[in-house]
């Protein structure tokens, strides 16, 4: 993940009730002109303002426009720790300076087998950062304190930490279902390039076929052998030793 120059969070929502609702959307071939007229209406995100709704449609879309079916289907009906994590990724593309306090802080106090995390870790994160880039040494003192707040509230929103007093946190531990790791760890631009690629599109469908298929078949062991509970509305309990 890349992002070119350290922007500042001192207007940064994590929004991922409204990322899944864009999602949906786009899912249904909806344009952004369309959802750009629905928000400057007032229509598009309930009774927010119609200046407000736009300002999100616009963080929105710069976090989405472009991407995979498959990342618009998690972001729309995952889990809950499935999309809460799909658009940290995504929103950690567009802000360096999130993606390095994961990288240096984060990572660094797991590594060492300590969860805690405290607003004084962000401010020493943020005054050594300001030390080497000279971007971040130029935001004003308020740009830097909204930067501060945002870090942890985002991260927070993530599921990535949990408060556990006043400036302390703590960091959860994350468990990806398998197809959520996958589209992270194989990155946008290679899930970009297989999307457009008409021979892998044709396997998908027909792997998906396959499956709609098995799912909804009609001649399965319970219609021929187990007539009294396919009819009777009565359930089957499966246990699997597995879990």
């Amino acid at each position: 993940l890349t992002a070119p120059s350290y922007s500042a969070l001192s207007n940064v929502q994590f929004l991922l009730n409204e990322t899944a609702l864009i999602a949906e959307r786009l899912l249904q071939t909806e344009t952004w002109s369309g959802l750009r007229t629905e928000a400057r209406e007032g229509r598009l995100f309930g009774h927010t303002r119609p200046a407000s709704q736009t300002t999100i449609l616009t963080a929105l879309k710069g976090r989405l426009e472009g991407r995979p079916i498959e990342v618009l289907s998690v972001l729309q009906d995952g889990s809950l720790e499935a999309r809460r994590l799909l658009n940290l990724a995504l929103t950690v593309q567009q802000r360096r300076v999130l993606r390095d306090f994961m990288a240096d802080v984060l990572v660094s106090q797991v590594r060492a087998f300590d969860r805690r995390v405290t607003d004084a870790d962000v401010r020493r994160f943020l005054g050594h950062l300001a030390d080497q880039e000279p971007e971040v040494a130029a935001w004003s003192e308020e740009t830097t304190q909204k930067t501060r707040s945002n870090l942890t509230r985002l991260l927070q929103d993530a599921g990535v930490l949990q408060a556990s007093g006043r400036g302390q946190y703590v960091v959860l531990p994350q468990y990806l279902a398998t197809p959520v790791r996958t589209l992270l760890e194989v990155g946008a631009e290679r899930l970009a390039e297989v999307a457009a690629d008409a021979g892998y599109l044709s396997r998908y469908a027909a792997v998906l076929a396959e499956f709609d298929a098995y799912m909804n078949k009609q001649d399965t062991w319970a219609s021929r052998h187990a007539h009294e509970l396919a009819g009777a509305g009565k359930g089957i309990a499966y246990f699997s030793m597995e879990y």
